[in-house]
């Protein structure tokens, strides 16, 4: 096998150092941990506006060596790697702020997309919605709701909603009605969208949640179409159930959220488009939920995130953690990290001279999800694309959704 503890630099796009001394790896070893490529794609900025991070450093971390290539104009950069390999970005923004991403469990073959996982929310021009209904109305643009008092009423726009054609959403709450109508939007000069005068009933949907114990204490059921109907629920026995209307508006969501009794703050969600033909949603929380977390902590002599297990569960098919704190000499350091599954996480090494992470033990927290995709096969999906997943927890129209969320640590 090759000497450990190599550290091999590359200038830009791949390092052949690998394949040059992968020649005396025994065969068995090759067996265990097969000698590949693994590609990785940077992009900057946000979901709505991202842009390729060049010149950015990547660390391919295997079982023998800690490769440092730099990504190209692309953002793109690869090596040849031994077995499982944990692959590091770091994005320097500006002189005191380090921004670390981390795959860990990689595997030769993967191409892995790190794209950012936020909005942009830079505003822009807002709506300007007229009306003809008794104030007060709800009225929801793609990005916010505002109650109206008058007519016309100024919705606010963000870059993250913005597209040629919008929808709005008008709700007379109280009597559950609603109207909906779109029109033309500039970013620049935005938009004058008159709603129609007449209000259709909207329909109701029913949630119920069986077996229902500990370590589930309540239940919360939300609709969620610009503007929230929440459900107060009614208990039968172990069984739960409440109904919402159903604002029939873009990317409908019914979310299902399940709080527990450790006290601590652990929470899932369960999440559902909801379709035309949907009237309710049955959950069996017996066997559906995810494992629950306790409050991360970090050990900074070992460098090891340790994740407490309050309750077990499913594993998901992606453990994301975010991890923010002081470094030494001042520099304010995130790091987000993926894995398979829930559990304690061991920081990738960062060999001397290319960053200091240390962590001076100050402004340190940590936030740790499960998550859980119908539309995934499992962490070799989901680490190709793990801001993706992460993000779909958001974004309507990403199907059937389970995530577990740890309390801010330290407590």
């Amino acid at each position: 096998m090759r000497a450990s503890a190599i550290l091999v630099f590359a200038a830009c796009g791949s390092s052949p150092a690998v394949e040059d001394a992968a020649s005396d790896v025994p065969a068995d070893a090759e067996a265990d941990h097969p000698i590949g490529t693994i590609r990785v794609t940077a992009i900057a900025g946000t979901r709505t506006s991202p842009s390729p991070l060049a010149g950015a450093t990547v660390l391919f971390t295997d079982v023998d060596q800690t490769q440092v290539v730099t990504t190209d104009s692309a953002g793109r950069a690869s090596a040849t790697v031994h077995g499982p390999t944990s692959v590091t970005t770091l994005e320097f923004r500006g002189p005191t702020i380090i921004m670390a991403k981390s795959v860990l469990d990689a595997q030769p073959g993967d191409d892995i997309m790190l794209a950012p996982r936020h909005d942009d929310l830079t505003e822009i021009a807002p709506l300007t919605v007229t009306f003809t209904q008794s104030a007060p109305v709800e009225v929801c643009g793609p990005c916010e709701c505002v109650l109206a008092s008058s007519s016309p009423v100024s919705v606010p726009m963000r870059a993250m909603c913005k597209a040629n054609v919008v929808e709005v959403l008008l709700l007379s709450v109280a009597q559950g009605m609603y109207a909906t109508a779109s029109g033309p939007y500039d970013s620049a000069t935005g938009g004058v969208i008159a709603m129609p005068p007449q209000l259709a009933q909207a329909p109701r949907l029913t949630g119920t949640f069986t077996n229902v114990g500990p370590p589930i204490t309540s239940v919360v059921l939300d609709y969620s179409a610009g503007y929230r109907d929440r459900a107060q629920l009614q208990q039968s026995g172990s069984t739960l159930s409440g109904q919402v209307y159903a604002w029939p508006y873009r990317g409908p969501r019914l979310i299902s959220t399940f709080l527990n009794g450790f006290g601590d703050g652990e929470y899932q969600v369960a999440v559902e488009d909801v379709t035309p033909a949907m009237t309710g949603l049955t959950i069996d929380t017996s066997t559906s939920l995810l494992t629950w977390i306790r409050a991360p902590r970090l050990n900074t002599t070992t460098m090891t995130i340790h994740v407490p297990i309050a309750h077990p569960g499913a594993d998901g098919d992606l453990f994301a953690m975010d991890l923010s704190y002081n470094g030494v000499g001042g520099s304010a350091v995130t790091w987000q990290l993926f894995q398979a599954r829930p559990g304690d996480v061991v920081l990738p090494p960062i060999p001397p001279g290319i960053a200091d992470l240390t962590p001076t033990g100050a402004n340190e927290t940590i936030r740790a999800d499960v998550v859980a995709s119908a539309a995934v096969a499992g962490y070799p999906e989901a680490r190709k694309d793990p801001y993706a997943l992460w993000y779909a927890i958001r974004v309507p129209g990403s199907g059937s959704l389970r995530f577990s969320a740890s309390p801010k640590g330290p407590p």
